[in-house]
């Protein structure tokens, strides 16, 4: 008996095959290959029922207290007495703006020292979204991780206002700006 190369049919006889009935085929299979991470993904074109949902990122947001005019003016009042004096009402307006954007990196940096608050690294200030407006913070916890998270005292949330000359204003939670964002004001 000759069998072709390509057949899955063996045969358990080893007597003259010439006179004997057709022997029972054994029929082999294979196991199939692992399945690889590649082929386990979806195609693009799959419908979207068939996909694994995406986790939603949760976005990054701190608890804190935003700076304001009056709170920044009064800051540079008591710790610097830089108010330069003669000035009209456009030169004031260019120098509070340059004065501005100094204090928004040392109020924050200030806070965050003397009242061990969580700090980014890497960021001078903390920009946040406050409606269709970005401000500057000072931060007070973030849900970054479980150590910064937990909400901070009354009594130090006062502290800091007091310090920041911003007594009246409450923290609240906001979404943090991207990187690379400059606040509006």
């Amino acid at each position: 008996m000759s069998t072709p190369a390509t057949s899955l049919q063996t045969s358990d006889t080893t007597s003259d095959l010439s006179n004997a009935p057709p022997p029972a085929s054994k029929q082999v299979t294979f196991a199939p290959a692992p399945a690889t991470r590649k082929a386990r993904s979806h195609p693009k074109s799959a419908p979207a029922s068939n996909r694994r949902p995406r986790r939603s990122r949760r976005h990054h947001e701190v608890y804190a207290i935003k700076l304001t005019d009056e709170g920044m003016k009064a800051f540079d009042d008591e710790h610097f007495h830089a108010t330069p004096e003669g000035l009209d009402e456009q030169q004031f307006a260019e120098w509070w703006h340059r004065r501005r954007q100094l204090l928004w990196v040392i109020v924050p940096m200030e806070c965050t020292v003397l009242f061990d608050l969580p700090h980014f690294s890497g960021r001078n200030f903390v920009a946040v979204h406050d409606g269709d407006e970005l401000a500057v913070v000072v931060v007070l916890a973030d849900n970054a991780s479980r150590r910064t998270s937990a909400l901070p005292s009354d009594d130090l949330v006062a502290r800091v206002k007091k310090f920041m000359h911003q007594e009246n204003d409450q923290p609240r939670w906001y979404r943090v700006a991207r990187q690379g964002d400059e606040p509006t004001r």
